[in-house]
């Protein structure tokens, strides 16, 4: 490379100048000082950034010299692609454990889940004792319209039997490309028969908001969030404005298990909430493409709402964020258990064989500075073990202090000066364990067994309960009693399955009864009739719910 080509030469020569017509105007000395140390600066990233293109490069030989021996010399007849795509995945968890390579499946699956749309026919399927159900028919699909129905068997895919395979490879094998035809051979759940259906894919928008309802007998929303998807942020906003002229006059977001998405829409719903223009997340990167600052858009329409955010240990990312705001400007009230601590930011890339890798590039904050990634300090398993299940934030407080603490346990300030406690994931202001259960109702929903039975009821009443009750299933639920006799049948079912305790029932029996009704109602209503019923037995939510005025009180301070 000639001297007029070299691009450090060349900057060298324009700093001279720069360097020499500031001597000859006498400017200030430190002028003529800092000049050359960034000259120096520049010359040492340049030498780096080259040190850097070398080690790759080499390490790259070092890759396709490995391939190449093995495709000639091991005696077995090896997949490269496959080895190769074991190889990158290793690559990026060495990295960090947020950093993954997708194959083309894997990429395709996390897509459509970023999108919030699915390129299938419309149903939910689930997996239990090695048969594949229908779980849920989502309305105006093709699985809809055609008849599919919650609780029918899938027996066959295009002719590939569903028996011996997992859920994941039944849900690939229905999926396709819009406008294209799959054979699906189901057992109906209201005739015993073998049924083919040739329904034809579409893409199907899957909503990021599962559900959203009034909690019984009050004026409060109930709205729970699973992924913050592209349409999550207007999913939620149509819902609201509709439940506001229902007469809603506080919110719960339920995040439990919700493990982020996409952070700008978590910003648009903070927006529908934070008055004025303030600061919602900072995203912090080495590289300016993924560094910026998001604020708040003053005058929405749930400025004045009192919300209160529910979180569990499986709450991650977006949904942290979302809580952690909430915290910050006293906006509402955070409840439930401590979060999980994911506060890296990753960026997708694509490449050209419909391949691509998912990689750290940055970490978020809130407000008030807090870096919400897991630290995992000892701190965190000492308090563990003893906070009881319902505590708030100043009793939390106050066992850091009697640890000893504060000097490893990292505390901000809300905008209004409340201590909040830091050091990974959100910290809820109030602490509320799930509900406790015996092992006996745990394992009856782990094992399928209260949906299983409830399929069994459908297909015996399930055209009387739709005849009494048509598409009400609120009136059902008032209405309709889980008999002795029926917690009979089911505990003969059960029994036969070997899993029964009477005196493990009787501890659960209040949840057990309505564990059983909102089964029934899933299996002929859908989720939402499920959620709707369960939700009065659901520990953490009626302590969010009990919670509320409290949330009420901070919006007139």
């Amino acid at each position: 490379m000639s001297a007029a080509s070299n691009p450090i030469f060349m900057l060298y020569i324009i700093l001279y100048k720069i360097i020499k017509v500031n001597f000859q105007y006498s400017m200030k000395r430190k002028i003529f000082v800092i000049l050359p140390c960034l000259f120096l600066y520049l010359v040492a990233l340049s030498t780096e950034n080259e040190e850097i293109n070398k080690q790759i490069e080499f390490q790259t030989q070092k890759f396709k010299y490995i391939l190449e021996t093995a495709a000639k010399y091991h005696p077995d007849s090896l997949d490269i692609v496959k080895i190769s795509d074991e190889a990158f995945a290793s690559l990026l968890q060495a990295m960090d454990k947020e950093s993954f390579y997708y194959d083309k499946s894997m990429l395709k699956r996390v897509q459509e889940s970023h999108a919030g749309v699915s390129y299938g026919i419309g149903i939910e399927t689930i997996s239990i004792d090695d048969t594949i159900f229908v779980f849920q028919v989502f309305e105006n699909t093709p699985a809809d319209s055609a008849g599919i129905e919650i609780g029918d068997v899938i027996l066959e895919v295009d002719g590939i039997p569903a028996s011996g395979k997992t859920k994941s490879e039944i849900d690939e094998l229905i999926s396709g490309d819009d406008g294209t035809e799959v054979n699906i051979l189901i057992k109906s759940i209201n005739s015993n028969n073998e049924l083919n259906y040739k329904v034809i894919r579409k893409d199907i928008l899957m909503p990021g908001l599962t559900t959203a309802y009034m909690f019984p007998k009050t004026n409060i929303g109930i709205f729970v969030i699973n992924r913050f998807s592209e349409n999550t942020s207007s999913e939620f906003k149509s819902k609201a404005q509709s439940m506001l002229q229902s007469g809603m006059k506080r919110v719960i977001i339920d995040v439990r298990n919700n493990p982020g998405g996409y952070m700008t829409v978590v910003d648009e719903i903070l927006d529908y909430f934070i008055n004025g223009e303030k600061l919602l997340t900072k995203a912090v990167s080495g590289s300016p493409d993924f560094s910026a600052e998001i604020y708040s858009n003053p005058g929405d329409f749930l400025e004045d709402m009192p919300i209160i955010v529910l979180v569990d240990e499986n709450s991650a990312s977006g949904s942290e964020i979302l809580a952690g705001v909430v915290q910050d400007y006293d906006r509402g009230i955070v409840i439930g258990k401590r979060t999980y601590g994911k506060g890296t930011i990753q960026r997708i890339w694509n490449m050209n064989d419909t391949t691509g890798f998912k990689l750290t590039v940055g970490k978020y904050y809130t407000p008030s500075g807090r870096d919400v990634q897991k630290k995992n300090t000892d701190m965190d398993y000492e308090l563990s073990g003893k906070l009881n299940s319902k505590v708030d934030l100043k009793e939390y407080k106050s066992k850091i202090d009697e640890l000893g603490g504060f000097g490893k346990v990292e505390l901000y300030k809300s905008e209004s000066g409340r201590v909040i406690v830091g050091g990974g994931g959100v910290v809820p202001d109030v602490i509320v364990d799930k509900d406790t259960l015996t092992q006996l109702t745990n394992l009856l929903i782990r094992h399928g067994l209260f949906f299983r039975w409830s399929i069994m009821f459908k297909s015996k009443k399930g055209s009387e309960i739709k005849d009494i009750y048509g598409s009400d299933f609120r009136k059902f639920n008032e209405e309709f009693q889980i008999t002795d006799e029926l917690i009979r049948e089911f505990a003969a079912y059960c029994l036969n399955k070997n899993l029964w305790n009477t005196d493990m029932y009787n501890q659960d029996k209040s949840y057990f009864l309505t564990y059983l009704k909102a089964s029934i109602a899933n299996v002929i209503w859908g989720y939402d009739a499920f959620s709707e019923i369960l939700c009065v037995v659901d520990n953490q939510l009626v302590a969010a719910v009990l919670e509320t005025p409290k949330a009420a009180a901070m919006i007139i301070e």
